[in-house]
C-alpha cells in the first residue's frame, strides 16, 4: 500500500504577531550582508516523497540513484527528502514513526534515509531533510496537519523532539544542508514551546534549521535560530488562459494586501504543486480530488503556474524553490504525461519551466 501528502482546502490565519517571545523579527533573523545578496544563490530544488515498505536495500538504493540523477538533469542542485511520521489524531499528544509493511505506516528509517543522502551528495546535490505530520489518521476527521490541537502541548513538543531526534542526528553525521524542524504546523507554529525545541535540535544539528509555514493570511512566523521556508499552496481565481504575467500579478496582489510575509525575501519556497488539469489554479492543493471528468488533463496549467512560481521567488529576492515531484518509489521523473497522478512533474514543465528556472 502506498500513501500520499493528500492536500485539503483548510486553511488558518493565526492570531499574533512578530512580538511573541522568541520569535525573530525581519531585521534580527539574518545574518546575510548585503554584499552576499548581490551574488544571489539560489536552492534549485525537487521534493520527494519518501516511504518505506520494506523493499530490499538494492532496490532502495536503485531508486535514490534514477530519482536524484533525474532531478540533477534538469539543472537541479538540491533535493527535498520529505518522510512521514504520525499522530493519532486532532487532540492526540502522540507523535511517532511507524513502519508496518503493508500498511500506511510507512517512515524510513534514519539509515534509509541516510540513503538517500549519500546519493543526493555524490551526485553534487544538496539536501533539505523534511519530516511531515502524514494526515492519513487525521483524514477521518476531516482534518489537515495544520489544525491539530494537542492536549498537552508540553508533553506532544517532548514526544516530537523524541521523533525527530534520530533524524538530526543522522543529518549531523551525513552534513545534510537543511532541516526542517517545522513543515505545515501552522496551528502550533506560536507555542513557546519551540524555543527550547530549536535549542535542543541545534545541540545535535549544526546544519540551516528552517521553520516551514504554510502562504496563509497571518502565517509569518520566523523563529530566532531558524530560516523562513514557505509552503506554497495559495491559490487564485484565474481563467485556464491565464498567462503566467497575469497569475503573478494575482500572488503579487495577495503578497501586498491579506497575506503580508514581511520576510519574503529571506525565505525558500520548500514546496510548491498543482495538478496538471484545468481549474487547478483555484485549487492548487487538491490533488488527486479534481475529476479529469470535470477537469481536463492539462501540461499547460502546470507549466504557466511553475513560470509564475520561479518568477516570483526570483523578484522577491527569495532563497530557493521546491517544486514537488514524484513519489521516492516512483524513481526517476515520468517522461510520458501522467494522467492518474496529474501532480506530479509533467513532461512539458520539466522541459520548459523547471529547466527554465534552473538555469536563470
Amino acid at each position: 500500500m502506498r500513501t500520499f501528502i493528500a492536500r485539503t482546502a483548510a486553511t488558518m490565519a493565526i492570531a499574533g504577531s512578530l512580538g511573541v517571545a522568541g520569535i525573530a523579527s525581519p531585521a534580527s533573523a539574518s545574518k546575510e550582508s548585503v554584499n552576499a545578496r548581490s551574488v544571489p544563490h539560489y536552492q534549485y530544488g525537487i521534493d520527494t516523497f519518501v516511504n518505506d515498505n520494506c523493499e530490499s536495500d538494492a532496490t532502495w538504493s536503485n531508486w535514490a540513484i534514477e530519482q536524484v540523477n533525474s532531478f540533477k538533469s534538469l539543472g537541479a542542485n538540491s533535493i527535498g527528502i520529505t518522510f512521514p511520521f504520525y499522530s493519532d489524531s486532532r487532540y492526540s499528544n502522540n507523535v511517532y514513526t511507524k513502519l508496518v509493511c503493508g500498511t500506511y505506516y510507512s517512515s524510513p528509517s534514519p539509515a534509509r534515509v541516510a540513503v538517500i543522502v549519500q546519493r543526493a551528495h555524490a551526485a553534487g546535490l544538496s539536501v533539505v531533510l523534511r519530516p511531515v505530520m502524514d494526515e492519513t489518521n487525521l483524514k477521518k476527521q476531516n482534518l489537515w496537519r495544520g489544525l491539530i490541537e494537542p492536549s498537552n502541548t508540553a508533553t506532544w513538543f517532548k514526544n516530537y523532539y523524541k521523533t525527530i531526534a534520530p533524524y538530526l542526528a543522522m543529518a549531523k553525521n551525513y552534513n545534510v544542508e537543511h532541516f526542517a524542524i517545522s513543515t505545515e504546523l501552522d496551528s502550533m507554529s506560536r507555542k513557546s514551546q519551540w524555543r527550547s525545541l530549536i535549542a535542543q535540535a541545534a545541540a545535535i544539528y549544526d546544519g540551516d534549521l528552517t521553520f516551514d509555514f504554510s502562504w496563509n493570511p497571518h502565517d509569518d512566523v520566523q523563529w530566532k535560530g531558524t530560516t523562513a521556508a514557505m509552503d506554497t499552496y495559495r491559490y487564485v481565481k484565474a481563467p485556464i488562459t491565464a498567462t503566467p504575467a497575469r497569475l503573478l500579478a494575482l500572488w503579487n496582489r495577495a503578497l501586498a494586501t491579506d497575506d503580508k510575509v514581511p520576510f519574503i525575501s529571506k525565505a525558500v519556497i520548500e514546496e510548491i504543486g498543482i495538478p496538471a488539469q484545468d481549474g487547478a489554479y483555484l485549487t492548487p492543493y487538491a490533488w488527486n480530488l479534481l475529476p479529469i471528468s470535470k477537469h481536463k488533463f492539462n501540461q499547460v496549467i502546470q507549466d504557466n503556474w511553475f513560470t509564475m512560481a520561479c518568477r516570483f521567488m526570483k523578484s522577491h529576492h527569495m532563497h530557493g524553490i521546491y517544486y514537488w515531484g514524484p513519489a521516492f518509489y516512483k524513481g526517476a521523473l515520468s517522461s510520458k504525461p501522467d494522467t492518474a497522478d496529474p501532480q506530479d512533474i509533467q513532461p512539458l514543465p520539466q522541459a520548459s519551466s523547471i529547466k527554465s528556472c534552473f538555469a536563470g
